[in-house]
């Protein structure tokens, strides 16, 4: 066994803590790789402290910071990097390759799921527009016509975007809505035009959608078995490049 004043790695040691995502790691996998390091140890303090510098994980070589121009260092408490808990281990090519060729191939799934997410919601909106518009027209306000369709999964910005503009300037609640939508209303007009554009792009979306049946098919099965249900969050789940939602 490890005396406590041993170190797990000695000066010169190249290592990583790049591991595969386990089935408790229930955050996006971009996040997860965000999250993996590689260092070299330059130097370990009298009390076992690791002085680092910052490796980049598939190639071994050193990053530099961009501001500074010299290599990147970092420190981490010998509590920590010989933890059990921490599973920092010598760097090997292979084995990290390997690694790498996993996490890539999850986060394709992701990309794709995320696409079917997206193509599913665009359809049940299309689907769901002549009733959108027709109750609209009877309530007027655009919050209301959300909770009506409450059980579709609605959210502001669906009602927002198959509204057509001078009727959604009639909703009783249309700056209410339009303030929590847009952060610069200045920019409204410009704004629209995007949505309009955005519009066309998940119209052609949804068509690809219904005439695929095989990706149908795969769309049903993720919303069988997700928890999910198809979106993650019915309150700021979605970011917004246009308007500057968050």
């Amino acid at each position: 066994m490890m005396a406590s004043s041993e170190n797990k790695f000695k000066p010169g040691d190249i290592i990583t803590n790049f591991t595969d995502k386990t089935r408790y790691d229930t955050g996006p996998t971009l996040t997860f790789l965000r999250q993996q390091r590689t260092w070299k140890v330059s130097s370990i303090e009298p009390n076992g402290d690791y002085n680092l510098i910052e490796y980049d994980t598939l190639t071994a070589t050193p990053l530099i910071n961009r501001r500074t121009k010299e290599e990147k260092t970092g420190f981490i408490k010998k509590i920590v990097m010989d933890s059990p808990y921490f599973p920092y281990r010598i760097w090997d090519a292979d084995d990290v390759k390997a690694i790498y060729k996993r996490i890539m191939a999850e986060l394709q799934k992701e990309k794709d799921t995320e696409k079917m997410i997206q193509a599913h919601n665009a359809s049940v909106v299309a689907e769901l527009t002549p009733k959108i518009k027709t109750y609209f027209k009877k309530k007027r306000s655009i919050e209301d016509t959300v909770e009506k369709f409450n059980d579709n999964n609605l959210e502001l910005e669906d009602v927002w975007n198959v509204i057509d503009e001078e009727d959604l300037k009639l909703a009783k609640d249309y700056s209410n809505v339009q303030k929590k939508l847009f952060r610069d209303v200045n920019t409204l007009e410009a704004i629209t035009e995007d949505i309009k554009k955005d519009n066309q792009k998940k119209n052609a979306l949804v068509k690809s959608v219904l005439g695929n049946s095989d990706l149908n098919n795969e769309i049903s099965k993720y919303f069988r078995t997700s928890k999910k249900g198809g979106r993650t969050s019915k309150k700021g789940g979605r970011t917004y490049k246009k308007g500057g939602r968050t």
